[in-house]
């Protein structure tokens, strides 16, 4: 048996034990813990609801819990430390394995849920110490984690390393988001790329991510593209003279360690009409068929066979398109599928647990004078049919463009961004809610699942998002203006949203919400 045990601190929560007096101390777990939060939203302050009062976290639980083994310990505290505290809180006795994980979370005075935050899976070892990190947040909410010097601004990426810290790049620079301290460094990176937006940014095995063109923050096209090595945190030039320098071209990673690139707006016509298999080593590009017509801000999503549904986009003009394709495994053939319900581009397309995609928001340029027009519209591809069918709703949805969609440990889908602009002078911290979609499968013909708002987050266009090993979900970039009648159009990097936020769901696959 190893003891958990809890040291508090400001920035850390330090577990470690020891055995009985004379006895082989054994294991020891040193648990570290980051609190989120800045003085517009406080991890131990429930603001409340209209129907609820204003509290403040006043009593914390500590469980340590072990889904393959059913173990499950836990202990209740007072939220009694200060900044400047470090108080010593009693223990758990836990096993050694393979599968722990920890969850802490807080109540207020009233016994409302607050406060969350819990590891990623770690192994207690049978000597020796282990030191997992956990990051307290604000149940189904956002709460700051980090801040990006000016922003990273709008429509960079977001790549999970293998290590759990992130590569964030985008017109505002490369960044590395380390998960620990929640500290940010670009110095830490070494030949780092020009900044960029509306680029390919593609995680690959081995912690390597492939990133190729876009446009600078000017609006200047890159033909260019970089290797990232995570292990060396370091960037290799990848000859680009096989395709074309191109932005907003949707891309996925193949079973073939290569990546198929399609569309996006370059400088001759045909460009956004390609699609090309590129060796991310090398830069050899190899054809694929092409688009039904040029597409820009199109999406790539792979499925569980290992195939890729390219669906929508913009055509030159801004106009939405319908238009799908399916790429083989290799991306060498393609097979037209039956278009989408709504024509749509800037959208989100993510692979749900049970395979098919769900389509949410987009829309495209009409109307004189030329404005975009954001659309929610829900749909399901469903892949043994290939065929997109309707998502049955009661909610009323809002209209979004240039979101991004991050699928949740629990099969819920979270989006995130792409808010039209309100009405009223522009607001740069407007809190506005995500989306949260919970699937329930194919009914009658349509896909049926469960639309409802969680947490607040600043409204943004074009932001980048990913899961953690923890299951938190990191946001980061955008900018808090909605697209323009050219949607490619770089924001001012006055309008660039400079935090970086933590989402902690509340239920994940192995362990149900506390509320």
């Amino acid at each position: 048996m190893t003891s958990l045990s809890r040291l508090f601190a400001s920035a850390a929560l330090v577990t470690a034990a020891a055995l009985a007096a004379g006895c082989d101390p054994g294991p020891a777990v040193h648990l570290q813990i980051r609190f989120g939060g800045d003085e517009r939203k406080s991890v131990f302050r429930n603001p409340g609801s209209p129907t609820t009062r204003g509290s403040d976290v006043d009593t914390l639980t500590l469980e340590a819990y072990n889904p393959g083994t059913g173990q499950s310990k836990s202990v209740q505290m007072p939220n009694n430390f200060t900044v400047e505290d470090q108080t010593q809180a009693g223990g758990l006795e836990v096993k050694a394995g393979d599968g722990w994980r920890v969850l802490l979370t807080g109540t207020d005075r009233d016994g409302h849920l607050y406060g969350m935050g819990r590891t990623a899976t770690f192994t207690i070892p049978a000597k020796g110490e282990v030191n997992p990190t956990l990051v307290f947040g604000i149940a189904d909410d956002f709460a700051a984690t980090a801040k990006v010097p000016g922003g990273l601004g709008p429509f960079g990426s977001a790549n999970v390393l293998p290590d759990g810290s992130v590569l964030l790049l985008g017109p505002g620079g490369a960044w590395l988001h380390d998960p620990v301290t929640g500290g940010l460094c670009d110095d830490c990176l070494t030949n780092r790329p020009p900044p960029r937006q509306l680029h390919v940014a593609v995680s690959l095995p081995g912690g390597k991510v492939f990133i190729a063109g876009g446009i600078s923050p000017s609006g200047t096209p890159l033909q260019d593209a970089f290797l990232f090595d995570a292990g060396a945190k370091s960037f290799s030039v990848v000859p680009s003279t096989g395709f074309p320098g191109r932005a907003g071209t949707a891309a996925a990673a193949l079973q073939n360690g290569q990546v198929l690139m399609a569309g996006g707006r370059g400088a001759q016509p045909g460009d956004a009409s390609r699609v090309l298999v590129v060796d991310p080593t090398t830069g050899n590009a190899t054809p694929a068929p092409n688009l039904a017509g040029p597409a820009t801000l199109a999406s790539a999503t792979v499925l569980d066979d290992g195939q890729v549904l390219v669906a929508g986009g913009l055509d030159p003009a801004g106009v939405p398109l319908s238009a799908a394709a399916v790429y083989s495994q290799d991306g060498s053939t393609a097979t037209a599928v039956a278009p989408l319900l709504t024509a749509r581009g800037a959208h989100s397309a993510t692979k749900l647990s049970d395979g098919h995609v769900l389509i949410y928001g987009g829309g495209g340029v009409s109307g004189i004078p030329a404005r975009f027009t954001a659309i929610a519209a829900p749909e399901a591809y469903a892949a043994q049919a290939s065929t997109f069918i309707r998502v049955s709703t009661t909610a009323t949805l809002e209209p979004r463009a240039g979101h991004t969609g991050v699928l949740l440990d629990s099969g819920a889908l979270l989006l995130i961004g792409g808010n039209p602009d309100a009405a009223g002078p522009p607001d740069p911290g407007r809190l506005v809610p995500a989306v949260r979609f919970t699937p329930e499968g194919e009914v009658g013909g349509n896909f049926a699942g469960t639309f409802d708002t969680t947490g607040q987050v600043v409204a943004r266009t074009g932001a980048c998002a990913v899961a953690l090993p923890d299951l938190s979900v990191l946001v980061a970039g955008g900018a808090w203006p909605a697209f323009g009648a050219d949607p490619l159009a770089p924001a001012t990097a006055s309008d660039w949203v400079e935090g970086v936020d933590l989402f902690v769901p509340c239920r994940i696959k192995d362990h149900g919400c506390p509320r």
